[in-house]
């Protein structure tokens, strides 16, 4: 937990079984062999629980969650009526939820690096692509599309060389259409009749330069760096198709077409 969690989350934890430990020892001191009984078995499953957690990932498994959480509701609740209405009970009652809240208001404001971090990441990576890959046959850098996905692109020269490729055998009898959008602008619409790579030499209508060599990597293939000023180039599929269903591999990822790194240049071939 301490690896999963951190020091927070431990000491939630310690202090959740600590409470849930003083609400059971009460129980017991009980003169009613009712709230005694209730007690009793509510010690025995605590220690049940908490002692096979060392040996197993408990609280990942649905079912021992709602175990574990049935036990400390049982025990904040199987309370005698003169116990919840006892001047002790009331003087220590705000001290639960305002532990809680300073839990909460700590944990937040530690996160919020993490969370800027990770909102970052998000903004930069494409949207409805899967992750970089290098196509075996020749090692070209490529990322697999949804149904439909944005590529932010920085273009060196008025003129894209674009491949695209699809390795699904249906295509054959059932051709795919795929239409490239550049900031809201069709630059083609392409139809897809082999598991052959197809390349297409489009032109930009409203290139005005900007990217520079050094700025396009193979790292960074359709991600939107901060700072720069991308071409947003979208890419739609008019169906997806996944190798597990047709059972040609075991990958079970809905894909569209993969769309290679494009190279620049001034002229159209």
């Amino acid at each position: 937990m301490l690896a999963t969690r951190g020091l927070i989350g431990v000491a939630a934890y310690l202090t959740l079984l600590g409470a849930a430990a003083w609400r059971i020892n009460f129980l017991l001191r009980q003169e009613d062999r009712t709230h005694r009984g209730i007690g009793l078995g509510l010690l025995l499953g605590m220690i049940a629980i908490v002692t096979y957690s060392f040996v197993q990932h408990l609280y990942y498994i649905q079912g021992t969650q709602i175990f574990f959480w049935a036990l400390i509701a049982i025990a904040s609740i199987a309370w005698p009526r003169s116990a919840i209405t006892s001047p002790a009970a009331l003087r220590v009652s705000w001290l639960a939820p305002l532990v809680l809240s300073a839990a909460v208001v700590f944990q937040l404001a530690s996160s919020l690096p993490l969370i800027r971090r990770a909102a970052a990441d998000i903004a930069r990576l494409p949207r409805g692509f899967h992750g970089i890959e290098h196509w075996q046959p020749t090692g070209e850098t490529m990322r697999w599309s949804l149904r439909q996905g944005i590529l932010c692109l920085y273009p060196t020269s008025p003129v894209i060389a674009l491949k695209l490729l699809t390795a699904n055998p249906a295509v054959v009898g059932h051709p795919i259409t795929v239409t490239l959008w550049a900031d809201l602008r069709v630059l083609d619409r392409i139809e897809i009749a082999s598991t052959q790579p197809v390349v297409r030499s489009l032109r930009l209508m409203e290139w005005s330069g900007g990217a520079t060599p050094e700025s396009t990597g193979q790292a960074h293939f359709g991600e939107c760096r901060p700072g720069r000023k991308p071409l947003r180039l979208t890419v739609d599929v008019s169906r997806v198709w996944s190798p597990l269903s047709i059972r040609t591999g075991h990958d079970a990822r809905h894909l569209g077409v993969a769309v290679f790194q494009p190279s620049f240049s001034g002229v159209s071939p």
